[in-house]
């Protein structure tokens, strides 16, 4: 099983709940993700942001997208989800817009816990 964290200031406000389209979908995703270490869910995507700093899209809908890259955490792969991007308006990603954003994140587990992570242990996504 592989280790799914959280942005900590990550909004799963427009996720809605489990009945929503995109909170089924996004279940589905970090379900997939933790079961095998990748998803195929959501046409998986490698993206640039600022500075060319990598990233993984998996969308949600048509128009809905969810941000997210990994890590290694104890010496294991893992993924920290960083932000759902609505309406293709990837202008106002915190992350793809602001390549210092990554380095300073905090990282938080599925209970709201704080992990510690070194910054130079994020990984550069590659193609699957």
């Amino acid at each position: 099983m592989s280790g799914v964290f959280y942005y900590k200031e990550f909004n799963d406000h427009d996720l809605g709940d489990n009945e929503n389209p995109l909170g089924k979908k996004f279940n589905e995703i970090i379900k997939d993700l933790e079961e095998n270490k990748y998803t195929n869910l959501g046409g998986i995507k490698l993206i640039k942001g600022d500075g060319d700093v990598k990233y993984f899209r998996a969308k949600l809908s048509d128009s809905d997208s969810l941000l997210f890259t990994s890590i290694k955490h104890n010496d294991k792969d893992a993924f920290v989800i960083l932000e759902v991007i609505l309406n293709h308006d990837y202008q106002k990603s915190k992350f793809l817009t602001n390549k210092e954003k990554i380095k300073n994140i905090h990282i938080v587990n599925q209970s709201d816990k704080e992990i510690s992570y070194n910054a130079d242990e994020i990984d550069t996504p590659q193609d699957h």
